[in-house]
Formats: C-alpha cells, structure tokens, sequence
C-alpha cells in the first residue's frame, strides 16, 4: 500500500497548493432531449442563475464556468469568452464555436455544445465539514436556481456519488434484512409446518446478529457498505444452517420417543461439535482476510469472524433451550413432511446409484474440476466506480453522461516540481510538454490540462513556440494560472480527466505513463502522478488481489483444521474436492459471461467457501458418528446421505432464498454478490450429496478411527 499512500500524500498536498482538482462537485447542464446548444440567450442566462445561486453559498469559494475563460488580443486587450446579454443568435453560434475549440474551453464543454460541467470548488474551512452538508447545501441552490426548464441541471462527481451509495446502502441495508427475514422465515414455516418451530430457530440467529452488531458498535468499529449490509445477511445465514441442523436432530429424536430432555441433550451432545468446527472453520476463513494491506478488508474480515462466533453460541445454546418451551413442544408432529421422508424411495436409489458408480462420479467430478479451474484462471481483477453506485440514481446517469460527452468525472494529476526555484521559463515549457506528450499518447485519457493550454490560448506565432508567450502571462487573471503554475514555488501541474472504464483498462495505461514519466526525471526535479483515479484504481486493485490471497490462505487453514479435529490428513484431502468444487464452477461462470473479479464477487467466495465447509463438516461428522454405532462403510454413507441430506435441502433452500433477496439491490456490486452467492451455495449443494459420497466410497476407510 506504499504507493497507494504516497500518491494520496502528493494529491492532498497539490489541493492545498493549486486547489481541488474539481473533481469533487460537477454541475452538470445539458440541453437533454431539446434541440440546439447552450449558447442561447435564455440558456446562457439559466447557466449565470445556477453559478450565482451556488458562489452564493459559504462553504463554496468559486464555480468554474465558461465567464471565467479570458481571451487576449495581439495587443494585450483582456476579453471574455462568454458573450455579454443581448447579444444576437449568430453572434451566439460563434461564440459557441470558439468556447468548444478554446483550449481551456474545451475541458467543461462538449463538442456538440449541449453538455457543461461546471466544476465547484469549495473553501478552505468548508473541506473540513463532513462532505454530506457541503453536498446538500450545492442541491439546494441548484434547485433555487430559475428556469431550469430550459435546461438539465445535476449534480456528480465524488461527493455526490459518495452520498448515492451510502443512500443506497441505508436503503439496503434495511430492506435486504426485512425481506430476507421474511422469505425465509415463510419458507421455514412451510417447512416445518410450524410458526412456532420457526420462531424456535429464527429468534437465536436474530439474537445472534444482534450480539455481533452491538459489539462491533460497544467497541466504535468503522461502518462499512459490507459490514452494513452483506455481514448481517451472511451472519444470518450462517446461523441459520447450525439452526436447522439443529432442529432436524431434535425433530427426529423426538419421533423416535425421546423426551424433549433427552431430544435438546442429544442434539447437542451429536451436532455441538459438528456445529462448532463449522463456526470455527468459518471464523478462520474471515479471520483470513485480517492479512490484507487494505483496511476495509481487515475490517470485514474482524467484524465477520466476531459475528460467526457470536452467532454460534447463540444459536448452539438458544435452539435446544427453546425446543424445552411451547415454542418446541409439537416439533415431532412435522416429521412427515421431511423431505427425505417423503422421497425415500427416490433418496435410497440416489445414494445406491452413487456408490455403485462412484468411481465414475470421482472421474467425472475431477475432471469438471480441471476444466472449471482452467476457465477460472482467466479471470482478472476489474472494478468501476460506478459499479458502487446505484444505476439509477442522478448522480450515476450524469457520470455516465459525461463520460460520454466529455472525459470523465475524475481527474488525475502529474506533478512537477523542481527543488530550486524559480526555474527558466524555457524549461517548465519544455518539461511540460513532454509530460503533455506522455499523456496525449494514451487513447483513453481527455485532454491534458496545463499552463500550456493558457499559453495554447494567448495570441503568438505558432514557430516561436509556446515559451515565447511566458511574457502575456501578465495579461491573464492570477487565479488561472494559478491553477497550473506556481514559479514561486517551482511547481507546475498537469490535469487529465479519466473515464469510468475500470482498473483492468487503466491500470496498463498508468503503468506505461509512470515508466514513461521516469525517463524524463532529471537530478533536481521531481515528477509523479496522483489523483483520485490513480489512488483508487491501485487500491481497489490491491483489495482485490488482497482478498484471493486470502481466500487462499482461507482454503488451506480450513482443510488443515479439519485434518486436525479428524486426525487424518486423508480427511483433509478428501474434503478438498466439495468446498473447491462450487468455488471452480462459480469462477467458471464468471468467466463465461465474461464478468471480472471485483470486491463483491471475491467476498462471495470467501463467504460461501465457509457454508459449502459447514454443509461438509456435517455430512463427514455423520459419517464418523454412524461408523462409531457399528455401521458399515456403505450403510454409513447411506445413513448419512438420508440423514444429512434433509437439513442439507431446507439450509441450501433458505440460504439461497436469502442471498437472492440482494437480488434487487440498487447497487451492481451487491447484484453480483447475490447472484453468486446462490450459485455457488447450488453448487455446493451437488458437490457435498453427489461428489462427497462418492469420494467417502472410495477413500473413506479407516474414518472411523
């Protein structure tokens, strides 16, 4: 994360030194489905209306407009670019002409002349307020802002997209717990025929949600949109799965005529373990991701680990307890509707089918391995800003529109600075413009920004070069080019908008500029690139690569704890196969469709990796435990097929219920995370009642011991 901190050091100090790089605050004005330009005398006047209504504010010290862009005569006369009121329609049409092709011009205002951005920079005192009131403050003035019928006025940039995301995330957040809750809660009542077994399993994983909110909070941990809004979602699913398993002990007990004593006893004394090793498998997992460089990944990774142990104590000690109440008093009555109960001539085929072939099934399962794994290597980290934000909020549709019309929302930046000042005119020219070379060689950067497109701007003969124009640099405001230049200082900048194309296209880009910039250090000067595309890009890129480390080291820790409880490296091997099985076929998937690895989708595989664990830790466990009562290999496996096989179906059924609720998020990222949380829990669900068995079948023995 060196790099990732430097850069971010060099952007903070170049804002207190030149001011924001605009990238914070856009007004966005564009003509939308009407017919011509801006430059028309109501439009022009609609565009004055906003600027005033927002410099009117305290916290903002200037808007960026086209009034602010000067032209010199040959004689040093000071003009504006923008005509005045009044002016006729073709006196408009060319000053439009001349706005686009302006060097600085051309930097907020599309070639078309239908779309302008009008960057807002804010003051000093202002930057230290959360950026939440500045942000409000700005809407309500555009919104103050007359005529507006005229035009389309909205607001982006990084503080409007911030608020839209974590407007989403609020939404989410409480959406995503109520309907989950409630579909799965409906499911389980179908399930179990029973309101009250439901609230017998529900109510000890909603405690256990609760204890692991609460004590993220008691210890003031940082709210983030994963710890918000996918943790309770997995912490409730987790939980949910040890509940089942639970309670389908219980169920079964208590119609073969134990005591509800003797049922809540068994269940522990038989599933505790199991359930246990399941959490502890689970916490290790995300205890994993507590490596990463990147601080919001530790933080995931802490708070989840927390929250699965929590859960666990809430659930192994709240479901027996409750099953002694009214809550449990009839859970025997539903033992009818149990799936394997009812398709038990079908379960009993299943399973002998299985074992007779399974040597057949190993093959096949080992070679779908081979080719999912050979699909999901193709796979790369990628991630867009945009895929934060909820697509159909304004600030997202104005990003996507000035990505179109113009460069980009974002900016990026190259420093210059030279450690004695000041420095020939000459050669901040020159240098300045092999960096503006450097830039303009690359297709998916805008236009560089710099004092040589001040200089491109002054009247001069083209073959004397831009450094013969240093002198009119007394004729343009001090504010403009102050921008860019401080010889003071010996410091210059160069500003490049971004597009939101991703890291995976950029990062080739900014690779190739930072070798680029190296060959044109000298001793004494000092050039470097920062800028909010830059920081993120690398940071997002390091998460990413931060999180499949993890996962990792997450899948190796987990098979070595499992070799360690069972006491057999053989187990560990064994269970290899079903809990890299989904995660194969999952990657797969991805590269099918052509979708790359970004956060959400590497947490949807740490996640699952520990339920499709959790559901193998119970079918083995069974295993072991019908082998101790005297059960051949075969009969052990069948045993527990039939056994497992129920709790199995209902917690796959709930889970993916669950996660299908994220479903209809606002924001792409967690879209994505659902949809591969439940392809990855439907794959696991093959892998641990079609390949475990099988792999039991044939390198199973000796497990009892």
């Amino acid at each position: 994360m060196g790099e990732v901190k430097s850069a971010y050091v060099l952007k903070s100090k170049l804002d207190e030194e030149f001011g924001s790089d605009g990238g914070d605050c856009l007004i966005v004005v564009d003509v939308g489905d009407r017919d011509g330009t801006l430059f028309t005398a109501r439009r022009l006047e609609v565009l004055r209306d906003v600027r005033e209504q927002v410099e009117g504010l305290e916290v903002v010290e200037n808007v960026v407009s086209l009034d602010d862009i000067t032209t010199v005569s040959w004689f040093g006369r000071i003009g504006s670019l923008m005509p005045k009121e009044g002016t006729g329609e073709a006196a408009l049409e060319r000053a439009g002409r001349r706005a686009a092709e302006h060097p600085l011009g051309r930097q907020i205002l599309s070639t078309d002349q239908r779309t302008l951005i009008m960057p807002v920079l804010f003051t000093q005192e202002a930057m230290k307020q959360p950026f939440m009131e500045k942000l409000q403050a700005v809407r309500r003035a555009v919104e103050g802002a007359g005529g507006k019928d005229q035009l389309r006025v909205r607001l982006t940039g990084l503080f409007p997209l911030w608020a839209a995301e974590q407007a989403a995330v609020n939404r989410d957040r409480m959406k995503f717990i109520i309907i989950g809750y409630v579909l799965t809660s409906a499911l389980a009542i179908y399930l179990f025929r029973s309101l009250l077994v439901t609230a017998a399993i529900g109510l000890p994983v909603l405690l256990g949600v609760f204890w692991a909110l609460g004590t993220l909070m008691f210890f003031n941990h940082r709210p983030t949109p994963l710890t918000q809004v996918v943790m309770p979602m997995m912490l409730t699913m987790v939980g949910f799965s040890d509940a089942v398993h639970l309670m389908f002990h219980i169920r079964r007990a208590r119609w073969r005529g134990d005591s509800r004593r003797g049922a809540a006893i068994s269940a522990v004394r038989d599933l505790g373990v199991p359930c246990g090793l399941t959490s502890l498998t689970t916490a290790v997992g995300f205890a994993s991701l507590m490596v990463a460089e990147a601080e919001v990944i530790r933080s995931f990774g802490m708070a989840c680990a927390i929250g699965v142990v929590l859960t666990f104590f809430a659930v192994v000690t709240l479901v027996p307890l409750l099953s002694l109440t009214r809550l449990g008093k009839n859970v025997h009555l539903s033992h009818e509707h149990d799936f394997m109960e009812r398709h038990g001539a079908l379960a009993e085929r299943v399973i002998r089918f299985l074992l007779a072939k399974a040597q057949w099934v190993v093959a096949g399962a080992a070679v779908l391995m081979v080719v999912f794994g050979c699909a999901a290597a193709t796979l790369r980290p990628d991630t867009q800003f945009s895929s934060r934000l909820p697509d159909r909020s304004e600030a997202y549709q104005a990003l996507e529109h000035v990505d179109e019309h113009l460069s980009g929302v974002q900016v990026m930046r190259v420093s210059l600075r030279w450690d004695q000042a000041p420095v020939a005119e000459a050669v901040v020219v020159q240098k300045l413009e092999q960096v503006t070379g450097v830039l303009r060689a690359e297709d998916l950067l805008g236009e560089p920004m710099s004092l040589l497109s001040v200089l491109e701007a002054l009247p001069g003969r083209e073959a004397a070069g831009l450094a013969a124009r240093m002198g009119k640099l007394r004729h343009v405001p001090d504010e403009v080019v102050a921008q860019f230049y401080k010889p003071e200082d010996g410091r210059a900048t160069v500003a490049v908008r971004v597009q939101d194309l991703g890291i995976a296209k950029y990062k080739p880009v900014f690779d190739r500029i930072d070798e680029r910039l190296a060959t044109l250090q000298e001793p004494g000067l000092e050039i470097a690139m920062t800028g909010d595309p830059v920081i993120w890009g690398r940071y997002l890129d390091r998460m990413v690569t931060d999180l499949l480390k993890s996962l990792a080291l997450a899948s190796v820790v987990i098979l070595i704890v499992m070799g360690i409880v069972y006491r057999s490296v053989k187990i560990g091997l064994i269970a290899i196969v079903p809990n890299l099985f989904p995660l194969a076929a999952t990657g797969a998937m991805l590269a099918i469709f052509d979708i790359p690895l970004v956060i959400e989708t590497v947490c949807a595989f740490t996640i699952c990796l520990g339920i499709a664990v959790d559901d193998t830790v119970h079918f083995m466990s069974r295993f072991r435990l019908e082998h101790l009562r005297g059960g051949t290999g075969d009969e052990a496996i069948k045993q527990s097929f039939l056994k497992v096989g129920s709790p199995l179906v209902v917690t796959t059924l709930l889970m993916v219920t669950g996660f299908a609720t994220v479903l209809w998020s606002e924001l792409p990222g967690f879209r994505m995370f659902g949809a591969m949380a439940c392809a990855t829990l439907a794959a696991a669900f093959v892998a641990d009642l079609v390949i475990l068995p099988a792999l039991l079948k044939i390198f199973g023995r000796g497990f009892d011991r």
